[in-house]
Order: C-alpha cells, then sequence, then structure tokens
C-alpha cells in the first residue's frame, strides 16, 4: 500500500487546493509556537481551516480566562459583599470557623494567638459539614463527617456556604451519605 497524503485534510506538501491558506495558518501556528517558546518536534503542522484554528485560539486566550474569573466571582463576591446569610438547601456542603483553645494547634489551625500567660493559644479550624434539615425557626441541622449532629443559626458569622472551589479541594473533609 502506497504511502499517500490524498485523503487527508492537511498535506506535509502543501499541494492541496487552498495551498496558499494553508502556507499563511502553519505560518500562523509556528508564530504562536515561536512566541510561547515551543517548538513543534513533529514539524509544520498545515490545517485546511484557518478559522478552525482561530477560534481554537480564541476561546483559549479569551473563554477559559472569563471562565475561570466567573467561577471564582461566584464565591467569593458574597464573602466581599458580606450577605445576611446562606441561602442552603437539604444536602448543601458548608465550612463552618470554629473557634478553638489548646495547648497544642492542629496543623489545619490558622489565625493562632497566644494567650496571656502563654499556656495556651486560642485559634480557628475550619469545619466541614453537610446541611441535614433547614428549620423554620431560622437553624439548621447539620451532619459531621463522624455523623454527630450539630444545630446551628443561619445568620452565624461563622458560617458560610461551601462553594464549588471548597467542595473539589477539600471534598474528603465533607461527610458521605449514609
Amino acid at each position: 500500500m502506497q504511502n499517500s497524503h490524498a485523503d487527508l485534510p492537511f498535506s506535509p506538501a502543501g499541494n492541496r487546493e487552498g495551498g496558499e491558506d494553508l502556507q499563511t495558518c502553519s505560518a500562523v501556528i509556528i508564530g504562536c509556537a515561536k512566541l510561547l517558546n515551543c517548538g513543534f518536534p513533529w514539524g509544520t503542522i498545515r490545517a485546511k481551516y484557518q478559522s478552525v484554528i482561530t477560534v481554537m485560539l480564541l476561546f483559549a486566550l479569551v473563554g477559559v480566562p472569563v471562565f475561570l474569573a466567573l467561577l471564582l466571582a461566584r464565591e467569593f463576591l458574597p464573602l466581599i459583599y458580606g450577605d445576611a446569610g446562606p441561602h442552603l438547601e437539604v444536602g448543601d456542603g458548608i465550612v463552618y470557623r470554629k473557634q478553638k483553645v489548646s495547648t497544642h494547634p492542629s496543623p489545619r489551625a490558622y489565625a493562632v494567638h497566644p494567650a496571656g500567660q502563654g499556656d495556651t493559644y486560642s485559634y480557628f479550624v475550619d469545619k466541614f459539614w453537610t446541611v441535614e434539615n433547614v428549620l423554620q425557626d431560622g437553624r439548621i441541622l447539620v451532619t459531621t463527617r463522624t455523623h454527630k449532629r450539630h444545630y446551628l443559626r443561619l445568620d452565624d458569622p461563622n458560617l458560610r456556604k461551601a462553594g464549588v472551589v471548597a467542595r473539589l479541594r477539600y471534598w474528603k473533609r465533607f461527610p458521605r451519605s449514609a
């Protein structure tokens, strides 16, 4: 069987119809590769349609950063503007900032401050819980990873709804369904 490039959408020799477009497209790809300081070890790539590469580059350069900005804004804007309280439903993940006092803070402790006499430390630890029930009196029933239950008020300043980033980053710390 002969090695023919006639049935391929691109041709290494550039002898198909629209050869000028192929050369222009190839020059764009090589120029982008030189700007990014990465070469193509397999040779020059020639595409059939220049618009396909243009759309892909536009998506990569504009679409991905916009998507990430919207994802982060959705999670952090409520923290900046200080909403009255999170709107929670059964099954939502929450992050509760719990204050603790001990002689040895845990590795996950933050905002660590020594006591006046220096015997103990005051610090905060994030707890990752799941909403089990939303009560009519403005409280929620949450479940811990060890299946303990706590009642919390929705207006508690230490309570916040877990965003997408927190759910992905700390997925092991949230309670599993029983």
